[in-house]
């Protein structure tokens, strides 16, 4: 009998981290289902099921509720966040409600939908989520240097979650690892943009903020992920894993 593939669900997975970890997965022969708006790379598109979907969009995220549940992973990565251009703590309430559900809100409703099932089949799975090492010292200056106030709380919120449910659900032998990369340096994203367009603040950032050391790549960071699955995730469970420049 054929050795039935391993399935894997990484939501955001058509750009940056998400798409080096489909990469890789690809290459190790998972079942791979790719989340997110959309996707442009062409070849791979061919070798993943493609769910296209903006989570943020409320009716277009619950018609695809049945498939996540159907899909069955061994492993879930959730890569989807970023500040969707809301810097400040004074920003209105509506604007930090909208990037809590990018950033947590959404992943917890599809963690809710899909480990439900997995603890009724008895079916081991892992969960990875992507927070940011912005957590641990409140990130960079808003004004300064474009700073995300209301991402850097909800990925701090992210870090709880992932300790209190990774604690919760080892009974049901689902493991829950957080990793907290520093600023990486991503095409058309905020750091890019202000090296292009401001470069004078963009290396002040990088001797005040970064102390000289170098952004990550999104390579760097998946190459640190697949590390931590390599050695077996569940040596990491509960535990969020930082990603140094």
């Amino acid at each position: 009998m054929a050795k039935l593939k391993k399935k894997i669900l990484i939501t955001g997975g058509s750009k940056g981290i998400g798409l080096e970890l489909v990469k890789y997965f690809i290459k190790k022969n998972f079942s791979v289902t790719v989340l997110s708006r959309s996707f442009e790379q062409e070849k791979i598109r061919k070798k993943i099921n493609f769910l296209k979907c903006d989570v943020l969009t409320k009716n277009e995220f619950k018609k695809i509720h049945k498939k996540l549940k159907s899909i069955n992973p061994d492993i879930i990565i959730h890569c989807i966040g970023g500040g969707l251009g809301v810097r400040k703590t004074m920003s209105p309430i509506k604007d930090w409600n909208k990037v809590f559900d990018f950033n947590v809100g959404s992943s917890i409703e599809i963690n809710n939908n899909i480990l439900s099932e997995m603890i009724k089949r008895k079916k081991k799975c892992q969960v990875i989520h992507i927070s940011s090492s912005s957590t641990l010292d409140g990130g960079p200056d808003v004004e300064k240097y474009g700073g995300a106030a209301p991402y850097v709380c909800s990925k701090s919120f992210l870090n709880i979650y992932i300790k209190l449910a990774a604690r919760e659900l080892k009974q049901f032998n689902i493991s829950i690892t957080g990793f907290l990369p520093g600023p990486i340096l991503l095409k058309h994203k905020h750091w890019f943009k202000l090296k292009t367009e401001k470069p004078k603040i963009f290396n002040e950032f990088k001797s005040d903020y970064l102390k000289g050391r170098n952004f990550l790549s999104p390579k760097k960071v998946a190459k640190k992920i697949i590390s931590c699955y390599e050695k077996g995730l569940e040596n990491f469970n509960g535990l969020l894993v930082e990603i140094k420049n």
